[in-house]
């Protein structure tokens, strides 16, 4: 597979992200084509799960075409001729830190983008599964919605990988070794300045 950070047109398609996009785009048409096809789809909870599919159907084609259009690039030019332009500023984050985001923007944005996504068609898939009874179109339509849902956690994870550097499950045992590295280290600290403390007191 190619490079997928500076991948655009035909050699995009060559990607595991696009793989997963086509996959996402064709999973949620049928899903959401099949709901819209009955005439029940204007109850209240059916309303809500179809306008979901739709956006998130919507969304995904949308970052397809983004990304296959080499507009991401375009973007992150910008991005990093505003950063060098503002290297000069005492305030500006250093060089490294901004070329970092800079480099991963549309990542972040699609990893952000993407974990609401899979909240909304989550939520929509058990309204679907809940009040689809025995109507053969409401079952084909949450079935292939799970099946999508499934799609988008393992693109989710391919984001995180993209983004992090590593996976989901190990970007978490990172963030819980940090927060306990943190914990432990104020514990060590307060009584050293609660001894600085007590010997400031002494005439």
């Amino acid at each position: 597979m190619a490079s997928e950070d500076n991948a655009t047109g035909f050699t995009y398609l060559k990607t595991y992200q696009a793989l997963f996009q086509v996959i996402e785009i064709l999973l949620m048409l049928v899903a959401w084509s099949l709901l819209a096809s009955q005439k029940f789809y204007v109850l209240p909870g059916f309303q809500f799960a179809l306008g979901v599919f739709v956006v998130v159907w919507l969304i995904t084609l949308f970052f397809f075409v983004f990304y296959i259009t080499g507009a991401h690039r375009k973007v992150q030019n910008h991005l990093h001729s505003k950063s060098s332009d503002t290297a000069s500023d005492p305030l500006a984050p250093p060089p490294e830190t901004t070329r970092c985001i800079t480099g991963s923007t549309w990542f972040v944005v699609e990893y952000a983008i993407y974990s609401v996504c899979f909240m909304f068609l989550f939520v929509a898939d058990c309204i679907v599964t809940s009040l689809a009874g025995k109507n053969t179109h409401y079952i084909a339509s949450y079935s292939f919605g799970w099946l999508a849902l499934l799609i988008y956690l393992l693109h989710f994870c391919l984001l995180v990988r993209n983004t992090e550097g590593v996976w989901p499950h190990q970007c978490l045992l990172r963030c819980c070794k940090i927060a306990g590295q943190a914990k432990a280290t104020s514990g060590e600290s307060q009584p050293i300045m609660a001894t600085e403390a007590g010997s400031s007191t002494q005439p």
